[in-house]
């Protein structure tokens, strides 16, 4: 499945869903992987975050009220439109939607569901967070001339160097390549993209054999 770039004016036609994200923002990735997997077509709005700032303008707070990427746009067949801002959130939104079959989720509560969604909030509010502080420290501030903050920069590789030590444990606990259960999830997804930015520091494969293993077997979904 395939999506169709279009601007923010351009007409659609109802039903369809309509992604606004930025190049190969780790959060888009996400997204655009589910859709794939799922063979779901949709459209992309590229949102441009450097030039124009449009996160800034009016019309995209609308849509996403702390101005970040990326924000889904699901129009059905009689044409209520709904907005919903969050990697996360938007990835379950459309696992509810598309996969009825649960080939990359799991039945709501289920035990494994709900294991599915401590893997994600981890991610999303330990993991992730501390990465997008890091990417923020060496490949943002620097443009404005002003230096990264070194204590900082310790403190999150610090924190990131244990996410990656859990994840570890996590992935050989289950044992089956699979943060969750026996099958790939929407906790594997949603937290392999920050991981292997190739913009930022990478883990040490020779420490952590099984979350290499796991990382080079995501890589593959978005391809």
């Amino acid at each position: 499945m395939s999506a169709t770039v279009v601007t923010r004016d351009q007409e659609l036609k109802a039903p369809y869903f309509k992604l606004y994200s930025y190049n190969e923002s780790p959060n888009g990735i996400k997204l655009k992987v589910i859709f794939k997997l799922l063979k779901t077509d949709y459209y992309l709005q590229n949102v441009d975050l450097m030039g124009k700032q449009e996160q800034r303008e009016e019309w995209f707070l609308k849509i996403s009220p702390s101005g970040r990427i990326p924000v889904l746009e699901h129009v059905d067949e009689n044409g209520n439109k709904k907005f919903i801002f969050e990697s996360a959130a938007i990835s379950y939104y459309l696992v509810n939607k598309l996969d009825e079959k649960h080939e990359i989720s799991y039945p709501v509560d289920t035990p494994l569901y709900y294991e599915e969604l401590e893997w994600t909030f981890f991610t999303a509010t330990t993991y992730e967070a501390a990465r997008f502080s890091q990417f923020w420290q060496l490949l943002v501030i620097p443009k404005t001339g002003a230096p990264p903050n070194e204590r900082l920069l310790v403190d999150l590789a610090s924190q990131i160097e244990k996410c990656y030590a859990v994840y570890e444990a996590q992935l050989k606990k289950t044992g089956t390549g699979y943060l969750v259960g026996s099958q790939l999830s929407v906790a594997d997804i949603v937290s392999y993209p920050w991981m292997v930015c190739l913009a930022l520091p990478q883990f040490d494969g020779e420490k952590y054999p099984n979350l290499k293993s796991w990382s080079e077997k995501m890589i593959k979904l978005s391809k």
